[in-house]
């Protein structure tokens, strides 16, 4: 899912009308990890459940943040769904 896809759909979810903030394509390139390119990123800390539609993304995502010689922390919560960490008073743990 690209930062691009992601704003237009919650623009069409608000609103056509409603900006909160207008985000140019060339500022969108700042930061996007647009063609895989992790150097220079801060060490990085990502939560995924096991459940997550998109762990293999999440996983194969983290592996090419380690090659680009950044520290990456990629805490897998077992059985658990997408953003589980802001569910915590319905997840299992």
């Amino acid at each position: 899912l690209s930062l691009r896809l992601a704003y237009n759909l919650r623009k069409l979810a608000i609103g056509k009308d409603i900006h909160w903030v207008e985000v140019t394509d060339e500022e969108l390139s700042k930061i996007s990890p647009k063609d895989d390119l992790f150097q220079g990123y801060p060490p990085l800390y990502i939560t995924a459940g096991t459940n997550e539609i998109l762990i293999d993304a999440i996983r194969d995502m983290t592996k090419k943040i380690r090659s680009a010689i950044v520290e990456v922390i990629l805490d897998e919560g077992e059985g658990l769904m997408h953003t589980y960490a802001l569910f915590d008073l319905w997840s299992p743990q």
